[in-house]
């Protein structure tokens, strides 16, 4: 079984390399994708030296979906059949990545298009009574996936018009429509960092704020309602909780962050383009 590897870079600090020592030793060869405008030459030098590692300078910030695709299509040039996809911010837990091989190579897979691990996120909070066994879910978030790429080449690429946010969630989507499975192995530990989540109180009542800056806002609102309208008659209850998402977004910036004005223009923003058909990067004007 061949594995490569990918994780997309923006703008890290020194403590992307050990998160990748965290599971460079399991991969064939790891492709460190960097999306930065400004490039750190110290930790791309350190990069560089890591045995099995390949940087790629994507010239710029191209999005997460680009960066995804470009990893994806050398995994496939080089006869490996999954891509294990990392953000910078994640790491596993010791032993968890040889508990994802180990499903991997006593499962039939010929129909499943990601694997997934139990994302660990600071601040949220977990149902304790949560079995381990391996089950199906229908969307996940990019960090710590095994992604199936032969099933990838079947299905097509990630939504570079998207750019950033909802990516994941399209892709996972698609894959559910077309008869592919996506399984979370709960037993399978990654810390992942989402944003600067915290617990915060609202009317009276504790919720989880993740206080994303405007940029990110405007992301999430347009391609969330995107993804919502192109699966809307396939998943009507992914439709709706991604409406009231949108709604519970926009409460949570009126009463629990800073920055108010601009998230709220962003969101508005978000909507708009979205009704208008205007995708691809954010212009910042």
């Amino acid at each position: 079984m061949q594995i490569s590897g990918v994780v997309v870079l923006y703008n890290p600090d020194h403590t992307i390399t050990n998160n990748i020592k965290s599971y460079l030793p399991y991969l064939g060869k790891l492709y460190v994708v960097d999306n930065s405008d400004v490039k750190n030459a110290k930790l791309v030098s350190e990069v560089k030296t890591m045995e099995n590692v390949e940087y790629i300078d994507n010239q710029g910030n191209r999005g997460i979906a680009k960066a995804l695709n470009v990893a994806a299509q050398r995994g496939l040039d080089s006869q490996a059949q999954w891509l294990l996809t990392m953000d910078q911010d994640s790491r596993f837990e010791t032993g968890a990545v040889e508990k994802m091989l180990s499903y991997l190579e006593s499962t039939d897979v010929s129909d499943i298009g990601i694997v997934t691990p139990l994302h660990v996120i600071p601040n949220k909070i977990y149902n304790e009574k949560e079995e381990d066994s391996p089950r199906q879910v229908l969307t996940v978030s990019t960090s710590g996936n095994m992604l199936n790429l032969q099933v990838y080449r079947n299905l097509g690429p990630f939504l570079e018009e998207l750019f950033i946010d909802a990516v994941d969630h399209e892709y996972c989507l698609r894959l559910n429509s077309k008869g592919y499975r996506v399984i979370c192995l709960p037993a399978v530990k990654l810390f992942h960092h989402l944003g600067q989540l915290k617990r915060e109180s609202i009317l009276g009542v504790k919720t989880t704020v993740t206080h994303h800056n405007y940029i990110r806002r405007y992301y999430i609102t347009r391609n969330r309602l995107f993804v919502a309208s192109l699966y809307q008659h396939r998943y009507p209850k992914w439709h709706r909780r991604a409406v009231v998402s949108l709604w519970r977004d926009i409460i949570k910036i009126m009463f629990a962050e800073q920055d108010k004005l601009r998230k709220l223009r962003s969101v508005l923003r978000g909507i708009i383009d979205y009704k208008r058909e205007i995708f691809g990067k954010f212009d910042d004007k």
